[in-house]
């Protein structure tokens, strides 16, 4: 991919086509949330803890499909779900970093980078970034809202991922389906809410995860389960067509 720091000079006449689409990649089988989403997603999308094959490291993910590439919220007219995550809406649009000396002190401040490789980014149509005059539009003014939010949210995710962690509330989960002998799918490297172990939770700590507001998104997680159901019913939809 080929980042770029966004700047009103290169980039004054820059548009984006801010639409879902199919032929934008969006088609993904599952996104990441960040812990301020759980309780708006849990009334649309299943959540569970993902843990990358790869890295070891553990996140909140939002399933959309039952097999790579599938996004049963998404077709050729567009996305159908009055929510769309944060780790998508922000797209083509990146957090980076850039060093900078303020008052005589090297720092490192956030900056906003955009992916030029997109399909989503033109010069014709779409949302303008930038006024005639150089100023951010209301449009890269919500970008920065949701990238500020995914900086803060993903610090936010170790935090209450390694509470979980500390707590021993984490159970590993392969999730498996099964239509008929020619549609049979299975979901790995999938975590859940540990209930006996909540339940047997001590008051001191019951009363932290309470008032931290972890209670909550814990009870949303288990909760929004109960959407796999809207998975199975999309997934026969679209079979049928």
């Amino acid at each position: 991919m080929k980042h770029q720091l966004l700047n009103n000079i290169e980039h004054r006449n820059l548009r984006v086509d801010s639409k879902p689409a199919l032929t934008y990649g969006e088609n993904s089988h599952f996104a990441m949330i960040v812990p301020a989403e759980i309780i708006t997603a849990k009334n649309f999308f299943p959540i569970f803890i993902y843990k990358d094959g790869n890295t070891g490291k553990f996140f909140f993910s939002a399933i959309f499909g039952f097999q790579e590439g599938e996004n049963l919220f998404l077709d050729e007219k567009g996305w159908h779900s009055e929510y769309i995550p944060l780790s998508i809406a922000r797209k083509p649009f990146l957090i980076g970093q850039q060093e900078a000396i303020e008052n005589g002190q090297k720092i490192v401040k956030r900056v906003i980078n955009i992916d030029m490789d997109s399909p989503r980014v033109n010069s014709e149509h779409g949302e303008r970034v930038f006024t005639d005059s150089g100023e951010s539009t209301a449009y890269l003014n919500d970008i920065a809202s949701v990238l500020e939010m995914l900086h803060h949210g993903i610090a936010e995710s170790e935090q209450l991922i390694n509470k979980l962690l500390d707590y021993d509330l984490l159970e590993p989960m392969s999730l498996k389906l099964v239509f008929n002998e020619h549609r049979k799918y299975e979901l790995h490297h999938l975590y859940t809410i540990k209930n006996d172990a909540l339940n047997a939770l001590g008051d001191a700590k019951v009363l932290e995860l309470f008032r931290d507001g972890s209670m909550e998104k814990i009870y949303a997680l288990m909760h929004s389960q109960a959407r796999i159901s809207t998975l199975i019913r999309l997934k026969n939809e679209r079979d049928a067509l």
